[in-house]
């Protein structure tokens, strides 16, 4: 672009320097051809077109620090919430894994089958039975002369095995 001229300039030639922009208005009395092959500039000089409106240097400085502040606010921020966002998912998706592995057993009717306190043959007998689902042959891990052994899982959580004997005398 051309500054202004603060001092008076008698002589000028500014033909063929890619000079770009409005013509000061001190070099309106210059002849055109002291600015010829400079084809963007633009103003009041006979044969140059004239200036298009546009946004003053202030103007553009401005737009350009606003898109700068943009840039250097909500890009940071997007990620921070786009991180944040994520770390929550993964968190939620960690928890529920954790639940959906973990084993509930259901509690007994008697508490623990092996504590000499809550012992009820009974109300043990009807837990075997239900572990065993009535003593099904896919539990059994062996068999020998005094009967058939059981793995059962009780609804404590507890793995044991069980001996069914024959009844004696029948």
């Amino acid at each position: 672009m051309i500054p202004e001229f603060l001092v008076y300039v008698r002589n000028l030639k500014l033909s063929f320097n890619s000079l770009k922009g409005p013509t000061p208005d001190g070099l309106l009395y210059f002849a055109p051809e002291a600015f010829t092959g400079n084809k963007d500039l633009c103003g009041s000089i006979h044969g140059f077109h004239p200036c298009p409106s546009s946004p003053s240097v202030n103007q553009e400085r401005n737009s350009k620090v606003k898109h700068t502040l943009l840039v250097f606010i909500l890009v940071p921020t997007l990620l921070f919430f786009v991180t944040t966002f994520a770390l929550v998912i993964f968190i939620l998706c960690r928890r529920y894994r954790a639940k959906a592995l973990k084993h509930d057993p259901s509690p007994t009717k008697n508490g623990d089958l092996f504590s000499i306190w809550n012992f009820d043959g009974k109300i043990a007998f009807e837990d075997i039975i239900k572990a065993t689902e009535d003593f099904d042959i896919k539990y059994c891990i062996g068999t020998g002369g005094y009967g058939s052994v059981y793995r059962v899982v009780l609804p404590s959580g507890k793995v044991v095995a069980l001996k069914k004997t024959p009844l004696i005398g029948s």
